[in-house]
């Protein structure tokens, strides 16, 4: 055997040079703690959206303990009292002329009487699942 094919091996083998050098045996860990941080900054941009959407959700039902007086109602008075007047006087006859008139005239009531930034959080917190729900 040695005869015909000499002192070297038929296979030839990969050999690294010094400017070349062999792989590391050691692969670096999977998850380094760049990627456990919630906002990264190589993330999608729909996600970055929807992050955004959820904090500020979440900040702005945190603003509505401090600010509860900023009902509905109250911002539509400060912007248009007469129109606030005719949508009373509106479910007003509605209560009188309907049997289910009490149920329309307390619905009313009850969305007037709502603050405005606890309905602005629960609208961002939607639209940010909305938008999981329809890209993916």
């Amino acid at each position: 055997m040695a005869e015909r094919e000499g002192f070297e091996p038929s296979i030839r083998l990969l050999a690294y040079t010094r400017s070349r050098r062999a792989p590391s045996t050691t692969r670096p860990p999977l998850l380094s703690n760049k990627n456990r941080i919630i906002y990264n900054f190589y993330m999608p941009v729909k996600i970055k959206f929807q992050i955004c959407l959820i904090f500020l959700s979440f900040f702005l039902i945190l603003l509505k303990f401090f600010f509860n007086d900023l009902s509905i109602g109250k911002i539509w008075f400060f912007l248009d009292g007469n129109s606030l007047v005719g949508m009373q006087s509106y479910a007003e006859e509605i209560l009188k002329s309907h049997k289910i008139g009490i149920y329309f005239y307390d619905m009313i009531i009850f969305l007037l009487n709502l603050n405005l930034l606890l309905i602005l959080g629960i609208v961002f917190i939607l639209i940010s699942f909305l938008s999981f729900i329809l890209n993916y």
